[in-house]
């Protein structure tokens, strides 16, 4: 059959038009048992059968081609052999070489001279061979990451690559500027981006804390898309071993949560002596339906002391620990949700348990909830306190109009639209107990008092009704009028007195009247149009009868009333604020509103003659101020409180915070471009900054102060700190970051990092150092960017273990 091919395409040669041999530049393409080939010129061997392909070569069989200055296809022995620079593609992936030798049927081949581009890494050898489907042996290959092959090279006679999997070499010389700088027997390493189980590489090193240390010792467990695991051991000369375990998941819409873990078993060098200590962070979210959801937070630890041995700076501040067990239910309104909570201050050692049970269907008009809590409190080398509330139930009509509430058309001007109604009830069960081991009937229902009279356990059971009755309206259209009056009344199981049975009430009532007075000024030139002033003045009178009298009852959570002496208040208020409108760089105008507020409060007692007056509150806010000169942007924004005696005009306390910043960018020029010396046709790109030019380049800036003060002037005591951060391009690839806070009160600078990054092409250098108290540490971090396990590692730090 391949010999009638090759007799019918000889005889088509004779024929006007159509010339398989030619020197002319066009190409002749020829199909043949799904074989497409192409050249210049076309020579065929019948006997031999041979096709010889000159100048511009092209051979096309399925989802593979070759292409090279002159080709040979024996199509007996089903081979294909390529002379001068060839280039072979086989799927997806496209070597170089300088001689192929391809098996058409078999689709293995062997390449000379090859170079080829994979994922992120470039690769040259003496010879490839294709071994397999996704399998290419090379000989004395090369591989780096980087077009720079100056910049380092990893050197093996005997390397093999598993395409989309992984790498095998044997063995392995690591060459950083052609200078060899390491040898191993063998190596292997994932080039697949895919997360997947397997060993990580550990980290050795040395440190004065912890001596010789080899840490990461890992094994990373991939559970699918969602969730992986990671168990890792540090080894540590002087102060132990640490087990670290970790596992993260998450599934969209659905659940999403985290387990960390420490297990440290250390040298306690006072001692002599060793001793294990761990903690566990772990959480969980989980949407149980569309109206549901779940949410766990465990904190644990097994002392105050293994937050502080923690790299983490955040970590070793926090001195507290929460968790909680959260269900919420919320569907039409109607919610349901539990709560147990657990909260623990590390340095005092107190402890605080809280459980909640609660419910609520609401509508338009009213609502109404029940619930249950229990908390306890447990202070080392102190009686242990617990409350409970079993049941608190609540009615609530909300505020609504009287033409509203009898259904009633009226008018906006009508009286029923103007007077406003609400109420509330709540019914509690409350009980204190004060000791360590209280009994089931202490903790829920039975009072005891000890030989002094002090409780042991108290219970109480009230019902507190609140009623309120509010009328609104404009006067004189410029006015704000408010008169309201509250009622409240409570019911108890018992008095002071151990009267049975009793019932208490207290009210209040209000006046309120307050209004704004405007003031424009107009601009015609610039770009500010318009100043608004707005003064804000209000003035609200409140009072009370005498209550002394309700001194006989008990007042527990939300169960209370009024027991203090006559009260007459008037309540003086002033508001001003500022607002401009300006046009903007656009021409377009823009409004800016709260320019600038200061509001002033006020209050005189009529029972405290002769001198009534309360302190005067100040409060003075400005909006951020923004302002771009060039490339630099200039921020400021500042507020202040301050409260003032009224008699003396003494400042009393007040307290400022500022915050100013400066962005920008600068341009930066790379005087020393690099050349690259592992350049492939058709792989490597012209990069403007390896071709020999310069390339300027913009990166930002910023500079960020924050500083804030407060001073008590009749104590004296005041605290006053300084935040500082700083980020800058030195050069167009050296960085540096600095922050610090300083305590101008203690004359000490609290903490303070510096973080040094610098741009190796295709390396990086890291350097970060912080102190914090007695605590210091740095890492000093030079790796390659797309293989972050090369890397260079020094590190050191002075811990609190």
């Amino acid at each position: 059959m391949r010999r009638f091919y090759l007799f019918l395409l000889l005889l088509l040669s004779f024929i006007p038009g159509f010339t398989l041999a030619q020197d002319s530049p066009d190409t002749t393409s020829v199909s043949l048992d799904s074989l497409d080939y192409s050249a210049r010129k076309i020579i065929y061997h019948v006997d031999k059968e041979q096709i010889k392909l000159i100048e511009k070569a092209f051979i096309k069989y399925h989802n593979s081609y070759i292409h090279s200055d002159s080709m040979l296809i024996d199509l007996d022995k089903k081979i294909a052999f390529s002379h001068g620079e060839s280039e072979l593609f086989d799927g997806q992936q496209k070597i170089f070489g300088s001689t192929i030798y391809y098996n058409i049927e078999s689709e293995e081949g062997l390449l000379f001279d090859g170079r080829t581009k994979f994922e992120d890494g470039y690769y040259a050898g003496a010879k490839f061979r294709k071994v397999g489907k996704d399998v290419l042996d090379i000989d004395n290959a090369k591989f780096t990451t980087c077009e720079d092959e100056s910049q380092y090279f990893i050197f093996s006679p005997k390397f093999r690559i598993f395409l989309d999997e992984k790498i095998v070499a044997k063995p392995v010389v690591l060459y950083i500027n052609y200078f060899p700088v390491l040898v191993l027997p063998f190596a292997t390493f994932p080039i697949n981006q895919e997360r997947r189980s397997g060993f990580l590489l550990p980290e050795p090193g040395y440190n004065n804390t912890e001596g010789k240390f080899l840490k990461d010792i890992a094994y990373f467990l991939s559970l699918g898309d969602y969730a992986d695991m990671l168990f890792s051991i540090d080894l540590m000369e002087l102060t132990g071993i640490e087990f670290r375990y970790r596992a993260r998941y998450i599934k969209r819409y659905i659940l999403d949560g985290r387990i960390d873990s420490r297990f440290l078993y250390y040298h306690e060098q006072l001692n002599d002596d060793y001793r294990l200590r761990w903690s566990i962070d772990a959480y969980h979210k989980q949407i149980l339906s569309p109206y549901s959801n779940l949410m766990l937070k465990a904190d644990f630890v097994s002392d105050a002391d293994i937050r502080k041995t923690s790299d983490d700076q955040e970590t070793r501040m926090d001195q507290s620990l929460h968790s909680y067990i959260f269900y919420n239910y919320l569907k039409n309104k109607n919610s349901f949700n539990t709560t147990l909570d657990y909260k623990k201050d590390l340095i005092d050692q107190d402890q605080t348990y809280y459980s909640k049970i609660y419910y609520s269907p609401n509508n338009s008009s009213f609502s109404i909830s029940g619930y249950c809590d229990f908390r306890a409190y447990i202070y080392p080398q102190k009686t242990d306190r617990m409350t409970l509330k079993l049941p608190s139930i609540s009615f609530r009509l909300n505020s609504m109009n009287l033409a509203k509430i009898f259904n009633k058309q009226a008018s906006e001007s009508s009286i029923l639209n103007k007077i406003y109604f609400s109420y509330n009830n709540t019914l509690l069960h409350y009980g204190e107990v004060n000791t360590n081991d209280p009994t089931l009937a202490q903790l829920l229902y039975e009072d005891t008092y000890d030989s002094l009279g002090n409780y042991i356990s108290e219970h109480r059971e009230g019902v507190k009704h609140i009623l309120s009755l509010k009328y609104t309206d404009d006067l004189f259209k410029y006015f704000k009028f408010q008169q309201s009056l509250n009622y409240n009344e409570i019911w108890e199981d018992k008095d002071k007195n151990n009267k049975k049975f009793v019932r208490g009430f207290d009210y209040n009532s209000s006046t309120s009247l307050s209004t704004n007075i405007y003031g424009v000024f107009s601009f015609s030139k610039g770009r500010l149009k318009a100043l608004r002033h707005i003064i804000t003045p209000n003035i609200t009178y409140t009072m009370h009868p005498d209550f002394t009298k309700n001194d006989r009852f008990y007042n527990f959570s939300s169960i209370s009333i009024s027991k203090s002496d006559r009260s007459e208040k008037i309540s003086l208020g002033l508001t001003n604020m500022l607002q401009a409108k300006v046009i903007d760089k656009e021409g377009k105008l823009k409004e800016l509103n709260d320019l600038f507020s200061w509001k002033t409060s006020l209050s005189y007692d009529f029972q405290k003659k002769p001198k009534g007056f309360s302190t005067l509150s100040h409060t003075i806010n400005t909006m951020p101020f923004n302002m771009t000169l060039g490339t630099t942007t200039l921020n400021f924004s500042n507020s202040f409180k301050g409260v003032q005696d009224f008699y003396t005009m003494n400042v009393t306390n007040y307290s400022l915070s500022a915050t100013l910043s400066l962005k920008g960018n600068l341009d930066y020029l790379n005087y020393y471009p690099v050349k690259p010396t592992f350049k492939m046709k058709g792989i490597s790109a012209d990069e403007e900054c390896c071709n020999g030019s310069q390339k300027r380049e913009t990166k930002p800036w910023d500079i960020t102060s924050s500083f804030s003060y407060s001073k008590n002037t009749e104590t004296g005591y005041y605290s006053s700190g300084l935040h500082n951060t700083l980020h800058v391009n030195l050069t167009k690839n050296w960085s540096l970051t600095y922050s610090n806070y300083y305590n101008f009160k203690e004359n000490e600078l609290i903490s303070q990092s510096i973080d040094v990054y610098r741009d190796l092409h295709c390396w990086q250098l890291k350097f970060g150092w912080n102190k914090s108290g007695d605590y210091w540490s740095y890492r000093l971090e030079i790796k390659v960017k797309k293989l972050p396990d090369l890397k260079f590692l020094q590190t050191d730090s002075k811990s609190y273990y």
